[in-house]
């Protein structure tokens, strides 16, 4: 007798296994650190490609908004219907909403956001170790050159001082 023979319910099966997929969908997209991103594309290798590759969705979306404010820049809004302006006007508060998230976010990250954490550090450091306070504050001057300019603030040996 040729052929196959199959127990019921059983036979030629094709199917996917991927935990992280019956995961995702049973606990949401967001766990803790690690985001689990299902997109419903066409292409699904093509747009992992681009994303990881090329220029994320942010950066995309980035580059669009710049394109669409200089062409926003250069529209006669005489002739657009109130409609329209509305769009473009919503447009420009969304980027300029945009942009100022960004300004916040580069502030936070800057060394210098932390200057009033040293102050505070220093003071505590004054009161529990007066010795290593004064070691921690002569390295400070020293990095500022305050001792050797007559007090005077000058910029740290390699960021655009004279060295």
């Amino acid at each position: 007798m040729a052929g196959n023979l199959y127990s019921p319910l059983s036979g030629d099966v094709s199917q996917a296994i991927n935990p992280w997929t019956w995961f995702a969908r049973i606990a949401g997209s967001q766990m803790g650190f690690i985001n689990i991103h299902q997109t419903s594309g066409g292409d699904t290798e093509l747009e992992r490609e681009i994303v990881e590759d090329i220029a994320s969705y942010g950066r995309q979306l980035g580059r669009i908004s710049e394109a669409l404010a200089v062409l926003a820049e250069h529209t006669d809004r005489e002739k657009l219907s109130p409609d329209e302006r509305q769009a473009l006007e919503a447009f420009e508060t969304m980027a300029q909403r945009i942009e100022e998230a960004k300004a916040r976010r580069r502030e936070a990250a800057s060394p210098l956001s932390a200057i009033d954490d040293v102050l505070a550090a220093l003071q505590e450091l004054r009161e529990r170790d007066s010795e290593r306070y004064r070691r921690e504050v002569a390295r400070i001057r020293q990095a500022l050159d305050l001792d050797g300019a007559e007090g005077a603030v000058t910029p740290l040996r390699g960021q655009g001082g004279a060295e």
